[in-house]
């Protein structure tokens, strides 16, 4: 529910992206949005698992997004 209450802050222009800390398959694209529907229906497909959270993989991948964002 936290989650969901942050994109229901943002506003019209801002981006968001969903990064799951366990389970992040390689071939798994993240990507910035700002139709917060799609943030909303990313967070709704992350399932509990018995994967140990990366969070220094998650970083990784949340640090490459923001390197490659234009608006960053």
């Amino acid at each position: 529910q936290a989650v969901r209450s942050i994109i229901d802050g943002l506003k019209d222009g801002d981006e968001v992206v969903v990064v799951p800390m366990a389970g992040l398959d390689r071939r798994q694209d993240a990507a910035f949005t700002r139709t917060f529907a799609v943030a909303k229906e990313t967070l709704d497909k992350i399932r509990p698992t018995d994967d140990r959270a990366d969070v220094v993989r998650a970083l990784h991948v949340t640090d490459g997004l923001l390197r490659e964002a234009v608006h960053a």
